[in-house]
């Protein structure tokens, strides 16, 4: 063995002494945390995060404090709700809804949704951002509903919501269930996109991003 074989090998011991116990630390206090889908449901998604720490109790949101120990950690997965102020890799901190929740909101948060017959290693969840509620068993006025809510409508003008809406109306029975409007920023194309969600798919609403 030469003298620099052995100045290598040296050298990687002491990196591997200096780096083992962090390495070891990582490894013990790591854990998965459930993954969501800030994109199309058609972007590849592992169904687990796997982060440095378990999920905390408290977290420090805007200068203050706050109690995060009853509710749902996720780790985010695409940049689709970024300009909602939720990026990629973020922790948000989720309250989950019972089914009589689910009609009441009234302002307009990032909320999470089930995905309808995820695959079992992607994601079942994704994040889009309320806009308004359709009602059931009637025809939607789709200018009606532009006009009305017209500021969370991003990037779009009515004769283009209009027509996106008409297409995936043909695609969806809303008569038997009340569907909520929900926008989300599409990545590939660079330009926001509105979505129908029936009220029953909803999850929870997003109330913290660490």
């Amino acid at each position: 063995m030469d003298s620099l074989e052995l100045y290598r090998i040296t050298v990687l011991c002491v990196l591997g002494l200096v780096f083992l116990p962090s390495l070891i630390g990582f490894f013990i206090d790591a854990r998965f945390v459930q993954s969501v889908k800030a994109g199309k449901v058609d972007d590849f998604c592992w169904n687990y995060s796997l982060i440095a720490h378990a999920a905390p109790k408290k977290i420090n949101c805007g200068g203050h404090i706050v109690d995060v120990s009853k509710l749902m950690m996720f780790v985010v997965c695409g940049n689709s709700m970024k300009p909602f102020g939720v990026i990629d890799r973020q922790r948000i901190f989720v309250n989950t809804l019972l089914d009589d929740m689910k009609d009441d909101i009234t302002t307009h948060p990032v909320l999470v949704f089930l995905i309808v017959k995820a695959s079992k290693i992607q994601s079942q969840y994704k994040l889009r951002k309320f806009v308004t509620y359709i009602e059931k068993g009637q025809e939607p006025n789709w200018e009606s509903v532009y006009e009305t809510n017209q500021e969370l409508i991003l990037g779009m003008d009515k004769d283009g919501f209009v027509n996106a809406m008409l297409e995936k109306q043909k695609k969806m029975d809303l008569s038997q269930e009340r569907h909520i409007l929900s926008i989300t920023f599409n990545e590939h194309t660079q330009s926001y996109e509105c979505s129908l969600h029936p009220v029953s798919s909803l999850y929870g609403v997003v109330k913290y991003a660490a």
